[in-house]
């Protein structure tokens, strides 16, 4: 945007006007969804009395009506930000004006599964030829019942599994048979064993120091 005070003083020509202000003003547009309406025609051979349907481009096939970009969002927006099912629901009707139920969400999420299969298996075999494997567990709820995130990670590759069990079976799920030669974990009697050398997690030894710290403190300077 340019204004111009030309006609306000009766200025001749542009060399009579300075611009002692120059600055951005950032907006976003209203956001919409696009639809567009596939129509496939189909040809039909008198000779051998087969029926050609036409072909559609990629992304346009038949099946759920959200393209890949809609539920690539939804997934960026519950993996990454742990926005729930139904927040996600009402995320998507209020921002975009569209509906989408949570159950429409879960199915979505559910035929993309298969498109990050073998990127999974490319980091379970990295994991599995690693020579240092740091690992952790916390519980987490799933239809109401108490689960378990399992995280195995080092410096080059990350995965996390959640399993029903708290229990060392779920290592030897992970690794397969593979020993690393150094395991950094907690205490948690379930994660050890699994390598040649254990390392204790200092993160968590720091945590737990400084937990015993305060409840001294806090016992000898009662309120």
């Amino acid at each position: 945007m340019v204004t111009s005070i030309h006609n306000r003083f009766n200025l001749s020509t542009d060399q009579d006007e300075q611009i002692p202000q120059r600055y951005d003003k950032i907006d976003l547009p209203p956001i919409k969804p696009v639809v567009t309406r596939v129509e496939r025609y189909a040809g039909h051979c008198p000779c051998c009395g087969a029926t050609t349907l036409a072909a559609v481009p990629e992304g346009m096939e038949t099946g759920t009506p959200f393209s890949l970009n809609l539920v690539a969002l939804a997934i960026y927006l519950r993996v990454i930000h742990a926005v729930s099912y139904r927040r996600l629901s009402r995320l998507f009707t209020e921002l975009f004006g569209l509906a989408i139920s949570e159950g429409a969400l879960d199915a979505a999420f559910r035929r993309a599964k298969p498109g990050f299969d073998a990127d999974v298996g490319a980091i379970l075999a990295r994991l599995r030829r690693a020579r240092v494997v740091c690992s952790d567990e916390t519980s987490v709820r799933i239809n109401g019942r108490t689960h378990w995130n399992w995280v195995f990670q080092n410096d080059e590759v990350v995965i996390h599994v959640i399993r029903p069990s708290r229990g060392a079976n779920v290592v030897a799920e992970v690794m397969d048979g593979h020993r690393p030669a150094i395991w950094i974990s907690d205490l948690y009697g379930a994660q050890r064993g699994h390598a040649d050398d254990w390392q204790i997690c200092l993160a968590h030894q720091l945590r737990d120091c400084k937990f015993a710290i305060e409840a001294v403190i806090r016992s000898s300077h009662p309120e």
